[in-house]
């Protein structure tokens, strides 16, 4: 284990020297968690599979490098492996542990756009995204659905390839209230993003989860929750503490409350379970993911419908990121993001539709969402 200090340091600096290792291997994940002051950036593959739990038994509790797993939002399969090198930022210094591939970085793949193609593309027009909304609105009418959440997504383009590093490094430094991720897997697509969401942290045998739905813009006066915010988080709420109960020798609910995430704000609690002594990370995985926060409820009947009313799968979007040392695991939901290739950035925003939801605050909600990166993107042109 190496300790340096970038040079002419300070923690810019140190960022976006960290931020640089997200194009260094095969397969890459860099993290902050929310509400931490740390962030790190593991790479390479020493060996994979579909398994924590599986990964977990060879893995040697001492190690700084964690094993860490990825969960598309469609296909619930898991790829799960143990990175070869990592590098962690504290402070304004990085240490560095296995073989990290210094000075190693990918070349950008260019993507000619289409002459076109606008410099900004809209996956619904507003008329299609009504009728979307129309559509769930009935099926919760006809007693189908209590809750569906849709998407929206924006493709930017521009001349020169997007500069990831200096994205990144940007989320790192600017974004609040969120855990800043980038993520890359077998190609040269970077995943980045500032989710408010937590999916399960993990400590030992005791187990918290987030429970949060319903928006609002902290920068506008007057604009409260709602009772149908409300309602949405409520419906989370429910469906948290009944997937926890089964593998949990105690399960609580704490008040509700609200959480910052940059320019918006959340209706909040936390789910708390101790867990029963035979459960692990893939059975948390597989009764948590994904929650009605980001697909529904009924789960199986929304995520069916979604798959009827968005126009391309959301692969990782509203999928799951994480890494576990053994003894504590930590699960993000990918929300607030953009996949990045070349000079295609697509942005991703989602909000949950409850009965009495009216499609063009839930419109504009997703574009709220979309600001953040929309921002660390736009800022650098």
């Amino acid at each position: 284990m190496t300790r340096t200090r970038p040079p002419n340091s300070d923690r810019p600096s140190a960022a976006r020297e960290l931020a640089r290792y997200v194009t260094a291997d095969v397969a890459t994940l860099l993290m902050r968690p929310r509400d931490e002051e740390f962030a790190w950036c593991a790479g390479g593959i020493a060996y994979s599979g579909n398994s924590v739990q599986d990964l977990l038994r060879d893995h040697d509790g001492s190690s700084l490098i964690p094993v860490c797993f990825r969960i598309n939002f469609e296909s619930g399969e898991r790829f799960c492996w143990k990175p070869s090198w990592f590098v962690e930022l504290d402070g304004d210094y990085l240490r560095y542990a296995g073989q990290v591939p210094h000075g190693s970085v990918s070349e950008e793949i260019e993507i000619e756009p289409d002459d076109a193609e606008p410099l900004e593309q809209e996956s619904h027009t507003p008329g299609q995204w009504s009728a979307a909304i129309r559509r769930i609105h009935s099926e919760i009418q006809a007693g189908r659905l209590r809750k569906a959440v849709l998407s929206r997504r924006i493709c930017l383009y521009q001349p020169e390839p997007w500069p990831v590093d200096a994205i990144v490094a940007r989320l790192l430094i600017n974004s609040t209230g969120t855990s800043v991720f980038a993520h890359q897997l077998h190609d040269q697509r970077v995943w980045m993003g500032a989710t408010p969401e937590i999916l399960y942290r993990r400590d030992g045998r005791q187990v918290r989860v987030d429970s949060l739905a319903g928006t609002r813009q902290t920068i506008l006066d007057g604009n409260l929750f709602t009772e149908k915010d409300r309602t949405e988080q409520a419906v989370v709420t429910e469906f948290v503490r009944d997937s926890l109960a089964p593998l949990c020798v105690h399960v609580a609910v704490s008040p509700l409350s609200k959480r910052r995430a940059d320019d918006l704000e959340h209706v909040y609690c936390e789910v708390q379970g101790v867990l029963r002594d035979d459960v692990t990370d893939d059975d948390l995985l597989a009764a948590l993911h994904p929650t009605p926060a980001v697909c529904g409820s009924p789960r199986d009947a929304s995520a069916q419908l979604i798959e009827e009313l968005e126009p391309l799968p959301r692969e990782l979007y509203s999928g799951v990121l994480g890494f576990s040392n053994g003894h504590s695991t930590s699960a993000i939901v990918a929300l607030r993001c953009a996949a990045i290739s070349g000079q295609r950035a697509v942005l991703y925003g989602g909000a949950g539709i409850v009965a009495d939801s009216d499609a063009d605050r839930e419109y504009d909600e997703c574009g709220w969402k979309m600001e953040i990166m929309r921002r660390a993107l736009l800022d650098l042109l």
